[in-house]
């Protein structure tokens, strides 16, 4: 931590009356003007550059652009914010009728609350719900017919983690599909 000019004047004050106690060390005296106060004045920029210093070198405490110098020293870049990924599953409340197709690029979003705006995703591959499969497709755990699809964030960045069960909204409407939800946080 760095000491501040008073406390450096303090100590620089108490080793003198412990030295030589009957010098006046009052403020306006040759003794605290030359000897106390100008040195404890550039002792006091001393301490406080190398707090910056310091504080430079830990990545706790260090500036954005201190990290970047380090970094570049070392051939390393800081990388730019990305798009989560997770899994979302679609669900229909009875068996389908006819194959289900969910293409590629459907969108999915969260909803939103007061605290956050909705966050979007898309689902990367296309998958098919076989009408011949129904059977295969109900979850005795939530008595409905599910098919799991991965989906990617359309915006990067630390808004785009969601936690589980917060993916419930279509945006793009699928026939025979009832809604969705994320089992797992993305």
């Amino acid at each position: 931590m760095a000491r501040n000019f008073r406390d450096i004047v303090n100590s620089m004050i108490s080793y003198i009356k412990g030295v030589k106690p009957f010098l006046d060390t009052s403020e306006g005296t040759i003794i605290n003007d030359v000897i106390i106060s100008a040195p404890s004045q550039e002792i006091a920029k001393l301490y406080t550059e190398m707090d910056i210093v310091s504080r430079s070198q830990n990545i706790y405490t260090a500036s954005d652009s201190s990290l970047r110098g380090h970094g570049g020293n070392l051939g390393l870049l800081i990388r730019s914010a990305r798009q989560s990924k997770g899994y979302v599953r679609f669900f229909a409340f009875n068996p389908p009728l006819n194959d289900i197709v969910i293409a590629a690029g459907t969108v999915v979003s969260t909803v939103p609350t007061s605290n956050s705006s909705s966050q979007q995703f898309i689902t990367t591959i296309t998958r098919t719900m076989y009408a011949s499969l129904s059977s295969t497709y109900l979850n005795p755990d939530t008595s409905v017919y599910e098919i799991e699809i991965p989906v990617i964030s359309v915006n990067p960045g630390l808004n785009s983690v969601v936690g589980s069960q917060t993916i419930s909204s279509l945006v793009t409407s699928i026939a025979g599909i009832n809604g969705c939800y994320n089992p797992f946080p993305t």
